[in-house]
This record gives structure tokens, C-alpha cells and sequence, in this order.
């Protein structure tokens, strides 16, 4: 839903790398190290965009 909402949250690619991580693990499990490898690059944009703008430490009473 993120790569098909108006303004593009994710790139296109994103979704079809999880797609071709799972597909991997269906065709051999000697690939799983690989697969592993596309399903933790799939939603990486979403971690990098995701970052707080701004961080205030709260302050101490008294």
C-alpha cells in the first residue's frame, strides 16, 4: 500500500524484493541465507524515512 499511495512512500522495487525473498525459500532452503539477505533490503526505505525529525531529552524537575 505504501508504494501504490499517491505520494510514493517506498520505491517499487521494495515490494518486489520481499516477493523474491519468499519465492526463494519455496524453491530451496539452501537459498535461505539470500533470501534472508532480500527480505531485510525490501522495507530498508521505510527505516530510513522513518526517522524522528527532531529529538528533545526531557528535562528534570526541580
Amino acid at each position: 500500500m505504501l508504494v501504490a499511495a499517491k505520494p510514493r512512500l517506498l520505491p517499487a522495487w521494495s515490494p518486489l524484493l520481499v516477493l523474491v525473498g519468499f519465492l526463494l525459500f519455496t524453491a530451496n532452503l539452501d537459498l535461505l541465507p539470500i533470501g534472508a539477505l532480500l527480505l531485510t533490503a525490501g522495507p530498508t526505505p521505510v527505516a530510513r524515512t522513518s526517522r524522528p525529525t527532531s529529538f528533545t531529552a526531557p528535562r528534570k524537575a526541580g
